[in-house]
């Protein structure tokens, strides 16, 4: 008898191999015969952890593996490692991936932390993390960084603001005076005579004293009539050679001292360290004798009058000697006098409008001056007398 034939699925899902007496079962992949090779049975491939990393799920004939989070399934059908860092774009942005065992670590760049998924790295906001970071200054926050924005009086040091010691940094920033740093700027402690100007940066001198006009023999001569501060004693166009009592010399105008105190030649410095023009014409009343002194930017001119002209200091109008000037009166003499001159002129001469002598004309002026016929000449007249007469012995009259 043959029992594949009369049972044809006795071996489902194998094949049936008739035998003496009996049969036997040949088992496909996923079955295994019994004991007794009767049938096939499913094999429970599960028993042997297939999966690794997974839940094996048996099936007919099969098995499933079902990855843990972070691994997938292979071509052999087991769960293998999947590396995140190299599948998935933009991962562990402003930072860097490691894949580990089913997972990935980011691992972020300074200024950035974590985010809580773990999956990218994101700013760190420093300025809200540590108020105080700056200091003084204002803190700016920046993508993975930050900076300090420093206000007037600081430098940006070690990433936070620093007070600037501007006594050190820049020695003359108080002039005539005593720098003391405070945190943020400065200030100046001007001594006694001196005012601080409006800037806060120099001491003014408005001290009132002597102005000496010569230095001789160690000695400061000759004061101006008008007291004056220093400055406008030394930085005038007409400066004096010392000030003060004692006396101080002023500073020639190549000195370093001379640009501490002057702005320049005829110039100081004012209250707001703007430059003020000195008024050489109030300071030195006795300048311009004879003539009027008229003030300009950083010096003075003498305009002198008619009949005087600039001696050669260039500071003093003197008497024009205009007899000296080619002979103004003509048929006259010249006498100067101040600021003129006068002409005394010749007999038959008297003076014009120009105040040379031009000649008198005798005929118009008296016209019974001859008898018949009266004729101008330089400096005098002549009688005519008609044909047949000649004058008398008078010049005047006819016989």
């Amino acid at each position: 008898r043959n029992e594949c034939v009369e049972n044809p699925g006795v071996c489902s899902p194998g094949q049936c191999i008739d035998t003496l007496g009996s049969y036997r079962c040949i088992c496909p992949n996923g079955f295994k015969a019994t004991s007794d090779l009767a049938m096939c049975i499913d094999v429970d491939e599960c028993e042997r952890q297939p999966c690794g990393n997974g839940t094996c799920k048996n099936t007919v004939g099969s098995y499933n593996c079902l990855c843990y989070p972070g691994f997938q399934l292979s071509h052999n059908n087991d769960c293998i490692d999947t590396d995140e860092c190299s599948s998935q774009r933009g991962l562990c942005r402003n930072g860097n991936c490691i894949n580990t065992l089913g997972s990935f670590v980011c691992v972020c760049r300074d200024g950035y932390e974590l985010s809580a998924d773990g999956r990218i790295c994101v700013d760190i906001n420093e300025c809200a993390v540590n108020p105080g970071t700056c200091g003084p200054g204002t803190c700016q926050n920046l993508d993975g960084s930050y900076r300090c924005i420093c206000p007037l009086g600081y430098y940006i040091q070690d990433e936070t603001c620093e007070d600037i010691d501007e006594c050190s940094q820049t020695p003359d920033i108080c002039l005539f005076g005593t720098c003391s740093n405070t945190e943020g700027s400065f200030t100046c402690v001007c001594p006694a005579g001196f005012q601080l100007s409006s800037s806060g940066r120099r001491c003014v001198d408005v001290r009132v004293n002597y102005c000496y006009t010569k230095f001789e023999s160690g000695r400061c001569l000759a004061p101006k009539p008008l007291n004056t501060t220093k400055g406008d004693c030394c930085c005038s166009a007409m400066p004096g050679q010392g000030w003060g009592d004692p006396c101080e010399i002023c500073p020639g105008k190549n000195e370093e001292a001379f640009t501490s105190l002057c702005h320049a030649v005829g110039q100081v410095f004012g209250p707001d360290d703007q430059p003020i023009d000195i008024d050489e014409c109030t300071a030195n009343p006795n300048i311009c004798n004879n003539g009027q002194c008229i003030n300009t930017d950083g010096s003075f001119r003498c305009e002198c009058p008619f009949g005087f002209r600039l001696d050669t200091s260039g500071i003093n109008c003197e008497d024009t000697n205009e007899c000296d000037l080619g002979n103004p009166c003509g048929n006259g003499t010249c006498t100067n006098v101040i600021g003129a001159f006068e002409c005394a002129c010749d007999e038959g001469f008297e003076p014009g409008p120009m105040m040379s002598c031009e000649d008198v004309n005798e005929c118009s002026q008296n016209p019974l001056l001859c008898a018949f016929r009266c004729m101008n000449v330089i400096g005098s007249y002549e009688c005519k007398c008609p044909t047949g007469y000649v004058l008398r012995e008078d010049k005047r009259m006819c016989k």
